[in-house]
């Protein structure tokens, strides 16, 4: 139970403070204590003055916000949307301080996730068991995969009370773990299979591109590995299309980011990976590991807003350790940090598709033969899917594969590749490995439409909704569309190359003849 002087409601104390002395004023003397009083209790909660929410912030040592909608409707409730990254340790525990901090700076109530339906709280597991013990018990569990990170805090919650609400269809749910467990039986050999040939495919544009589109396609390499900035290559993207001619007009979401860009004349993307380059190993070479720790490559992300903490913390860092760097030049990554904040409203998943079809665009402009054009789908139809068997893939993906599925050419690619068959094996396992990402995909249709019935229910001012990453962004669209405010964070931790745990955990658990999940 909350008392009086909660810090959970502030608001609470203000008001008692304020019905006492209103029936308690009588004289001038009394008129002015409740002024003072008033003026007091007001100043005690700076965070809150008035009628105005404090905005919720995520400590860097916890998650970064990738996305900041806010709607435009009067009074819309607040989603925070956070990526899961299943049964991984260190994101799960930043995943339970995150919510934490949610239920004791802003009230959160209610966690809706993926993985469940209806009501899957925990709490009720640690009526009569001592605080002490629960929070070890839970540690354990969260070690092993075996709990996430919302039933983590669910049962180590001291005063609070928070509600975890399952939003899965049981149907689509058995259906997509039934996909994954066939898949599994493939994956490692259908992976050994695909990587040789991906690589054989590449060597063959020195021999079948024109030098100009191999350049812009390394730099895209390059930027989807993180080796460089996104900035680079939009730069060269840009000046690729505009250099022969492509009308930019038919991609609205890129061409504001041009006249963003615009704003930002003097950026030199060359220059500022230089000047992050420099700064970075200076740094390195006088700082503890421990010090370093924000600068871990698992930072880096593959759109502007992954980027922009980056850059902040080396700012931050130069600061905080100078004057020790002061001769390190910064100017481009303030440039760059102004450019990616004014480009925060941009839609992310817009904008990476229209750069992908713009690049489609300088593809068939320059390549003129067949070979060329059969080469560009083949490295294409590798590439996706090797990232496929992965299971690595975003819904920007399945749409670029069903694209590319449309014209692709099994025999001529097979002639020219000259894989002895091993082509023909690849894509027998395409098939059964995409099922699982075409189940996701219908999963997510129901996830959202579960997630608004119950906020419609409830009628609250915030909720939680937890899902994995390839969920995360187009559910943030259907929100943002819906009319809700929008926070899109990604709890942080550190990148590994151990396998996760989490579909072991499902072979495990469903995959040995036990009941099925969530069964109606």
């Amino acid at each position: 139970m909350k008392t009086p002087c909660s810090p959970l409601d502030p608001y609470r104390v203000d008001r008692l403070g304020v019905v006492w002395l209103t029936f308690s004023v009588s004289s001038l003397k009394q008129y002015l204590l409740y002024w003072v009083c008033f003026l007091f209790l007001l100043a005690a909660n700076p965070v809150r003055a008035l009628s105005e929410e404090a905005p919720i912030s995520i400590p860097s040592e916890l998650g970064r916000i990738e996305m900041r909608h806010t709607s435009k409707i009067p009074e819309a409730p607040q989603v925070v949307l956070i990526q899961d990254a299943h049964s991984h340790y260190e994101a799960q525990r930043s995943l339970a301080e995150i919510l934490r901090r949610l239920v004791l700076a802003h009230g959160l109530k209610l966690v809706l996730v993926e993985g469940g339906v209806g009501d899957v709280d925990l709490s009720y597991l640690r009526e009569g068991v001592p605080q002490d013990r629960a929070g070890e018990v839970a540690e354990t569990f969260l070690k092993a995969g075996k709990i996430s990170g919302e039933e983590f805090l669910d049962l180590t919650l001291e005063n609070d009370e928070i509600r975890l609400w399952g939003l899965e269809d049981p149907s689509l749910y058995r259906q997509n773990i039934e996909a994954y467990l066939n898949f599994f039986k493939v994956q490692r050999q259908a992976l050994e299979e695909v990587s040789p040939l991906k690589a054989k495919a590449l060597e063959l544009r020195t021999k079948h591109y024109p030098a100009e589109l191999l350049e812009i396609e390394i730099l895209k390499e390059k930027a989807e590995a993180k080796e460089i900035s996104l900035l680079v290559y939009f730069q060269a993207l840009t000046e690729r299309a505009q250099g022969i001619g492509i009308e930019l007009n038919p991609f609205p979401t890129f061409r504001e980011w041009l006249k963003i860009r615009e704003k930002e004349k003097d950026l030199d993307p060359s220059r500022l990976e230089l000047e992050k380059k420099e700064l970075t190993q200076a740094l390195s070479r006088a700082l503890t590991k421990e010090e370093l720790y924000p600068l871990r490559q698992e930072w880096k992300n593959s759109d502007l807003g992954g980027e922009a903490p980056l850059l902040r913390t080396l700012l931050e860092m130069k600061k905080e350790y100078r004057p020790r760097f002061d001769r390190a030049s910064t100017a481009q990554i303030e440039k760059a940090l102004h450019l990616m904040k004014e480009a925060e409203g941009l839609g992310a998943a817009e904008l990476f598709q229209e750069a992908d079809q713009i690049q489609g665009e300088i593809r068939a402009r320059l390549l003129s033969s067949e070979e060329g054009k059969r080469t560009a789908d083949l490295i294409d139809y590798l590439t996706l899917a090797e990232k496929l068997f992965k299971l690595g893939w975003t819904p920007r993906d399945l749409k670029r594969f069903e694209a590319l599925e449309g014209r692709w050419d099994p025999q001529g690619s097979e002639a020219l590749l000259d894989s002895g068959g091993g082509l023909e094996k690849v894509s027998r396992q395409v098939p059964l490995a995409k099922q699982f990402y075409e189940i996701a995909q219908k999963r997510e249709a129901a996830l959202f439409e579960n997630a608004v019935q119950k906020m419609e229910a409830e009628r609250q001012k915030l909720y939680a909704v937890i899902v994995g990453g390839f969920h995360a962004e187009d559910l943030a669209d259907r929100f943002q569309k819906h009319g809700f405010s929008v926070l899109m964070v990604r709890p942080r931790f550190e990148l590994s190359e151990e396998p996760s745990p989490y579909f072991e955990v499902l072979r495990e658990k469903w995959g040995t003849g036990e009941d099925w999940p969530l069964s109606s």
